[in-house]
C-alpha cells in the first residue's frame, strides 16, 4: 500500500497559515499514482512524501487521526468512528509468465490454479474464502479468515516481476497488469471467479473535518476512479491472452479473444 504525506503549499494555505496536511493511504496502483501526478502537476509546491505499508496500518493510522483520509481495500469494514464510501468493484484477474505450464490452458479449475503460489498482498472477504475453500496454501492468517499468500508483498511492480520470473500468479486489476500485458511479459490465465475482486474505500473519521489537501486528493482521485470504470469494459477485451503451445521443438504464439 501507499502511504502519502502531503504539506503546505499556497494552494491550501491563507496568507497567514503554514501547516500542512496528511491526506492519504492508498494501495500501490494505476488510480493512486496517477492521481498523486496530477495533483502535483496542478500545485507543484506542494511536498510529497510516499512509503509503502499494509491495510492495517492505514486503518489504525485514521482511526489515530494521523492521516486525514485512507484509500485501502479492507473487505468489509464495520469500525463506527469511521465514514467508509466505497469505490466501484473490479475484477481480479490472474497473470503468469508467457512459459508457464497455464499460460494457454483452457478454463483451468481452482485447484491447479491453487497448484501454483500467488504473489500479492493480503486477500480477504470473498476472495479470501474462495482461496481457502480451495486449499490455497497461506503462511498464516487462517484464524482471521484472510488469506496470506505464501509469497506476500504489497507492491504490484514487485509481484508482476516475481510472476515474470518464477512460476508464481499474480493476481490484479486489468489497470495493474495492463503494462506488462501489453509488453508480453506476462499473459492472462482463462480463470475468472466472481468473489474474485477488489473494492478501494475511502475512509476518514466521522467527527474530522478533511484538510483542503484532503479534499483536493480525494476529488483528483474520484476523477481518476471514474475514467478507469469508463475503461474498464474494454480493457481485459482488448488485450489479447497468448498461449505458449510447443510442437517439434518450437514455441508458437495463438491469439484468441
Amino acid at each position: 500500500m501507499i502511504v502519502a504525506q502531503v504539506s503546505g503549499g499556497r494552494l491550501f494555505c491563507s496568507a497567514s497559515a503554514t501547516s500542512g496536511a496528511k491526506v492519504f493511504a492508498g494501495s500501490d496502483s494505476i488510480a493512486r499514482s496517477t492521481a498523486v501526478v496530477r495533483l502535483m502537476n496542478a500545485h507543484p509546491r506542494l511536498r510529497i512524501e510516499v512509503v509503502t505499508t499494509g491495510p492495517e496500518e492505514i486503518l489504525d493510522r485514521v482511526l489515530a487521526g494521523a492521516f486525514d483520509v485512507g484509500v485501502a481495500d479492507l473487505g468489509s469494514c464495520t469500525e463506527r468512528r469511521l465514514s467508509v464510501q466505497a469505490f466501484r468493484r473490479h475484477e481480479v484477474l490472474l497473470a503468469c509468465r508467457p512459459g508457464h505450464p497455464l499460460a494457454g490452458k483452457r478454463n483451468p479449475g481452482l485447484a491447479e490454479i491453487l497448484a501454483f503460489p500467488l504473489v500479492s498482498s493480503i486477500l480477504r472477504g470473498d476472495a479470501a474464502a474462495t482461496v481457502l475453500a480451495g486449499g490455497g496454501l497461506s503462511s498464516n492468517h487462517a484464524d482471521t479468515g484472510d488469506f496470506a499468500p505464501m509469497i506476500q508483498v504489497n507492491s504490484i511492480d514487485m509481484a508482476r516481476r516475481i510472476a515474470r520470473e518464477t512460476d508464481a500468479l499474480v493476481p490484479g486489476t486489468i489497470a495493474m497488469l495492463t503494462p506488462d500485458l501489453k509488453a508480453g511479459r506476462l499473459v492472462l490465465i482463462d480463470f475468472h471467479v466472481a468473489a474474485m475482486c477488489t473494492q478501494y474505500s475511502l475512509l476518514y473519521l466521522r467527527d474530522r473535518m478533511l484538510a483542503p489537501a484532503a479534499v483536493a486528493f480525494v476529488e483528483v482521485l474520484r476523477a481518476v476512479e471514474a475514467e478507469l470504470d469508463a475503461e474498464s469494459p474494454l480493457g481485459a477485451a482488448a488485450l489479447p491472452r497468448v498461449s505458449s503451445v510447443r510442437k517439434q521443438g518450437k514455441t508458437k504464439k495463438r491469439r484468441r479473444a
